[in-house]
């Protein structure tokens, strides 16, 4: 078998779009849910169901493109995304918070589909070059990362309701990703024999599995939480004087809440080196490494 770097070159365009969409929705996912919340602590409940929905999905995406095909199932997470982008403009129109919520789990399924561009990678390559297909792949999602949230600001007010047409242009990129992956050419997965082996029960029993799962947890509301933030977003025009006020103290360069600092500046404020240091750090003469 030889390596189609077509298809490895493919698959990482595919990836880069699905972390576009997957950046651009969490970048605004708490400020839409902030808006639309009426109990405002349940602002960021959207990227729980976002998380929750690529979680439940996972398993039977996989064993379904075992049965259709790599492609088909590309094919029908790209359009599933865009039912969930529509689902979302429908939730902005009615001023849902309920449907907010479950569009971003609808949203959910395009990433737990996408989750398999690396294996389809693996699929396309010969076994010693399995490891620099995936790694291709994956690199792909740098341009996605960086693309996303800018994507979404610009086009956050091209209507009337801010981020109708960051939903519009998150459809736009499935879009694209959809006939990106009706070029691709993948194997069917090949079902193999069970010739023994350890339990799925045996497998999450591990110490290394349960350590695993719990650093993907604590990641996850981490990088959520920060890319969450008012930082950067001209928030004129919404009915919230809080998110005014949000985005006018971090623009003036105020100090934010040591809850949430990020973990670098809690420890240079404590040597001594952190301009929101507090005063009485520098008059103990803590201004820097002892």
């Amino acid at each position: 078998m030889t390596t189609s770097y077509r298809d490895v070159f493919l698959l990482a365009c595919c990836q880069a779009l699905l972390l576009v969409n997957a950046s651009g929705l969490i970048s605004m996912n708490g400020l839409v849910g902030y808006d639309l919340a009426g109990t405002k602590t349940l602002a960021t409940l959207g990227a729980t169901t976002y998380v929750v929905g690529s979680a439940v999905a996972a398993m039977p995406m996989s064993l379904w493109m075992e049965r259709v095909g790599r492609r088909r199932g590309f094919m029908a997470g790209a359009l599933i995304n865009v039912l969930g982008c529509a689902l979302g403009v429908i939730a902005l129109w009615q001023r849902s918070f309920a449907l907010f919520c479950v569009a971003t789990a609808v949203i959910g399924v395009y990433n737990a589909i996408g989750l398999q561009y690396r294996f389809a990678a693996a699929e396309v390559a010969a076994p010693s070059d399995r490891a620099r297909a995936v790694s291709l792949v994956l690199a792909g999602g740098v341009a996605g990362g960086l693309l996303g949230p800018q994507s979404v600001r610009l086009t956050r007010d091209l209507t009337g309701t801010p981020f109708f047409g960051s939903f519009a242009i998150l459809a736009a990129y499935a879009l694209i990703a959809l006939a990106v992956q009706a070029r691709l050419k993948v194997p069917r997965p090949a079902r193999e024999a069970r010739t023994g082996g350890r339990s799925l029960g045996a497998i999450t029993r591990q110490p290394v599995f349960v350590a695993a799962v719990t650093a993907a947890a604590m990641r996850k509301p981490t990088t959520s939480g920060r890319t969450s933030r008012c930082r950067g977003w001209d928030v004129r025009g919404w009915d919230n004087r809080v998110l005014r006020a949000a985005a006018s103290a971090q623009s003036t360069g105020l100090p934010e809440p040591p809850s949430r600092r990020p973990a670098g500046c809690c420890v240079s404020r404590r040597l001594g080196t952190c301009p929101a240091a507090p005063r009485w750090a520098h008059r103990r003469g803590r201004s820097g490494p002892r």
